[in-house]
């Protein structure tokens, strides 16, 4: 089986009704809200937390992050992880390359090191500057300034290969946004590096940025 989940929070929009329907995938809805898509299972959670800023990208995150403890899976599934504005385009099985590494990431469409997104970050200013600088003392004590950036966006997890390291991933990537950035492009190389999870990093895009629709069945995914 393959489960596609994502998660909406605040005033984000649910997903689309899929593109493509496939027996064997199943996709999972988290949210607070009262939505109904078609082809998704919505699963209702009023999510308790006690931080106070940002706490909406962070209970976004929390499916995203901490999944393993909200879906029962076995070995023999593969779990695709992408944000409410994308959609795939293949087959989940057609993308990994099976029984070989647990994390399936690919590279971000507009950064390409740690040091570049961390500016992009504060000239947004999605996210207060003290908060980015706590989240970067973290990152830098395990990562370097030129290590690539990855798309959070869309991930592809083959539970054949979760063991120990895997849950840690997971603890630990959700740790770092609790205490810090709920940027999840700063803090999940430190916790794919302090976890030592097996991963592999697809050498493409996730999806085509700017849209363009005559180059978009090159990928993986789109982004509406």
């Amino acid at each position: 089986m393959v489960y596609v989940i994502s998660s909406i929070e605040g005033s984000v929009a649910p997903p689309r009704s899929p593109l493509h329907e496939w027996p064997d995938v199943k996709r999972i809805l988290f949210t607070s809200q009262d939505v109904l898509v078609p082809g998704w299972e919505t699963r209702n959670h009023k999510w308790s937390s006690s931080l106070k800023e940002h706490t909406h990208r962070r209970t976004a995150k929390l499916a995203k992050v901490m999944w393993p403890m909200l879906i029962n899976t076995n070995k023999n599934d593969v779990v695709v992880w992408h944000d409410a504005n994308h959609d795939l385009l293949r087959h989940p099985l057609d993308i990994i390359e099976p029984n070989k590494n647990y994390l399936n990431l690919y590279k971000h469409c507009n950064e390409n090191s740690i040091e570049k997104e961390k500016e992009a970050i504060k000239r947004r200013k999605v996210e207060h500057e003290e908060l980015i600088s706590r989240c970067s003392s973290i990152v830098s004590n395990i990562s370097k300034k030129e290590d690539p950036v990855y798309s959070c966006s869309c991930a592809i997890y083959d539970m054949s290969m979760f063991n120990d390291a895997a849950l840690s991933f997971h603890l630990t990537w959700w740790e770092i946004i609790c205490a810090s950035s709920s940027r999840d492009q700063l803090s999940i190389h430190s916790s794919i590096k302090k976890s030592g999870v097996s991963h592999r990093i697809i050498d493409r895009f996730p999806h085509v940025w700017p849209p363009n629709k005559e180059r978009q069945n090159e990928f993986d995914f789109i982004r509406y």
